[in-house]
């Protein structure tokens, strides 16, 4: 309990000392080793993450937490066919219908990342000033993109951040899919004008 504390408060060295000890104490202690793949995950090694859940896993096989874990973790790694298999073993240990909503979306986006799909949201509005407005407050004051969106945006999906899903080639104007591809996964676009006003877009994936 103690590791766990730390780690939230952000104190990684105490919260590795607190979990070293509950292992050597008890080396089977299956909440010792989902702390310490917390640890490797929040320290930047998720490899060590990877193999510490396989090890809760020889301790526990239908454990639905690790399963899912090492699935997002491969993903964030963008090793999606074996991610894929740790989703749908997820999905075959799930009852949480929440959790196999959630299950399925990711496996909707890694499949749409493989078939070369993008994801974005934006921001419509109707003066050049509002939109110089929004990309300062998001660039510089660190602002929700989303949070904007619902309330500045006249598109019509507005109230879902002005998430646009995921595209294809063609499927969008030109005017958007070009800008997507110039940006970085987070990056804003400078202002775009457009027949319907003035846009700002926020590449997802």
């Amino acid at each position: 309990q103690l590791g766990y504390l730390h780690l939230q408060a952000g104190d990684l060295e105490r919260a590795r000392a607190q979990i070293d000890s509950a292992l050597f104490l008890d080396d089977r202690n299956v909440h010792a080793h989902r702390l310490l793949a917390l640890y490797f995950t929040q320290v930047g090694l998720p490899d060590s993450a990877v193999a510490r859940y396989h090890m809760i896993l020889e301790l526990t096989p239908d454990d639905i937490e690790a399963h899912n874990n090492i699935a997002f973790l491969l993903a964030a790694q963008k090793q999606y066919l074996p991610a894929l298999e740790w989703y749908g073993k997820t999905k075959t240990l799930a009852q949480d219908p929440q959790l196999m909503h959630a299950v399925n979306l990711n496996m909707e986006a890694i499949r749409a990342i493989m078939d070369g799909k993008m994801r974005a949201r934006y921001i419509l509005v109707p003066s050049e000033s509002l939109a110089i407005d929004l990309l300062r407050r998001i660039d510089e004051e660190g602002e929700d993109f989303s949070e904007l969106a619902a309330r500045f945006s006249k598109a019509p999906n507005a109230r879902d951040g002005g998430d646009l899903g995921f595209f294809g080639p063609g499927d969008m104007l030109p005017t958007v899919e070009e800008s997507v591809m110039r940006l970085k996964v987070g990056q804003t676009s400078p202002v775009i004008q457009i027949e319907r006003g003035y846009m700002l877009i926020q590449r997802l994936n």
